[in-house]
């Protein structure tokens, strides 16, 4: 987790520049908890630009972008449970015949997958909400999505949640584009 406090009208000029026209930049954050869009906080947020990262054109890209995210929920998220209690991630095939779910909260770090019309399932065991933790989901969520056959990260697609009030993305973190 990153706090900077900067003059906002130059910094997010050079964003907007950077993510227009720079072809290798990337954003610095993985992912974006909103607090509750109705309060005070929310509101002195109105207007903020939010660039997303470009999707991930190679396996390398997205293993490296699972890998920091689900580091990242670890190693954040108990810092933030007072303002984001829950997030939940889920990727697909585009043909939408598996579900692949990734969760973090007070208990854990959870992983499950399941093949639509089977009875089939797989469940990690929970496991402590710390950096060691995101990067043992991450190896899961590779495992899986490697045994799905595809030729491209462009066939997955993502979903972020987290419960209301909060709005989560984390799609700079999965770098496929929302299902």
């Amino acid at each position: 987790m990153t706090l900077r406090v900067e003059p906002a009208e130059p910094t997010e000029a050079e964003e907007c520049s950077n993510a227009e026209w720079s072809p290798d930049w990337q954003p610095e954050h993985l992912w974006n908890a909103e607090p509750d869009v109705g309060g005070d906080a929310g509101r002195s947020l109105l207007g903020m630009m939010i660039y997303e990262a470009r999707p991930a054109e190679t396996w390398d890209e997205f293993e490296k972008s699972m890998r920091d995210l689900l580091v990242s929920f670890g190693a954040d998220l108990p810092a933030l449970l007072d303002y984001v209690p829950h997030v939940l991630c889920q990727v697909t095939p585009e043909t939408g015949e598996h579900e692949l779910s990734v969760w973090a909260n007070a208990s854990g770090i959870h992983a499950d997958v399941i093949t639509f019309n089977t009875t089939d399932s797989t469940e990690t065991s929970t496991m402590p909400l710390e950096p060691g933790s995101g990067a043992l989901a991450a190896d899961f969520v590779m495992e899986v999505v490697r045994g799905w056959g595809l030729d491209s990260p462009a066939r997955l697609r993502c979903r972020s949640y987290s419960p209301a009030p909060v709005r989560l993305s984390a799609r700079s973190g999965f770098r496929v584009p929302d299902a």
